[in-house]
């Protein structure tokens, strides 16, 4: 039983079809994919969103987001800073990604291709649905004081949800 988890650190938009029809623009930071022989078993993004589009998140319940899922409902985050979020895909979405592509690498192109056809085609790959998505963890940046800033010092402030 051959096992490869791939990690990528990205910065490449994607667009992902609501339920309402409409579209999300989101950034990935990074990917990762887990692979057992020939099937993809996990696939899961980080993604900055605008603090707009969290809002837009947060009231729409997409990713199933909902208040019930999360674990904390105390956070509240800087309306003028980006949010990250680590999504997961359904297994149901991970059916298919492989067919007929010889990598994790070429999966990862093919759903990115998906992400940047035109609206109606969008649509048609469930895979790109919010549906098919689960925020696991949510997130930002937090400002830090004077003496602790620097290229490494990073904290975030966030909450997990159910799904993680």
């Amino acid at each position: 039983m051959a096992i490869t988890n791939t990690d990528y650190e990205l910065d490449e938009h994607f667009l992902f079809a609501a339920p309402s029809g409409s579209r999300l623009r989101v950034q990935v930071l990074t990917a990762h994919l887990n692979q057992e022989n020939d099937e993809l078993t996990e696939c899961r993004f980080e993604i900055s969103v605008a603090p707009e589009e969290y809002t837009r998140i947060d009231r729409e319940a997409l990713f199933h987001l909902s208040p019930e899922a999360r674990l904390s409902s105390g956070v509240r985050f800087n309306p003028t800073k980006p949010v990250q979020l680590e999504l997961g895909l359904h297994a149901d979405g991970l059916t298919g990604l492989m067919d007929g592509v010889p990598s994790v690498d070429e999966a990862l192109n093919r759903l990115f291709e998906w992400s940047r056809s035109d609206d109606a085609d969008l649509l048609k790959q469930p895979v790109l649905s919010t549906q098919n998505w689960y925020a696991l963890h949510v997130k930002q940046a937090v400002d830090l004081p004077a003496e602790l800033q620097g290229e490494d010092n990073k904290l975030f402030e966030g909450y997990s949800t159910i799904w993680a």
